[in-house]
């Protein structure tokens, strides 16, 4: 059985880019647009002053890609428990 990645290596493993990665509907993402949508969010992260990021997010991709780059950008992600709207 082979090893799984460390989260390090999800990004930079000599994988080809058009691995798929996720899915919904209709609509596949592969490697090479996880690896640009995350590279583009760690650019605008580092930007930021903030430290601590809420991540909520109903579609998965959408929160991968915000999780790696978060963690990519040095900062923290906050993953609350629900994405309820707060009365």
């Amino acid at each position: 059985m082979k090893q799984p990645l460390t989260l390090a290596q999800w990004l930079c493993d000599p994988r080809p880019n058009d691995v798929p990665v996720a899915w919904q509907e209709e609509h596949t993402w592969t490697l090479g647009h996880l690896r640009h949508d995350v590279a583009q969010l760690i650019t605008y992260l580092q930007q930021q002053e903030g430290e601590r990021w809420a991540l909520c997010f109903e579609n998965s991709y959408l929160f991968i890609v915000a999780l790696l780059a978060t963690l990519h950008a040095g900062k923290t992600p906050v993953i609350p428990g629900h994405c309820r709207v707060s009365l």
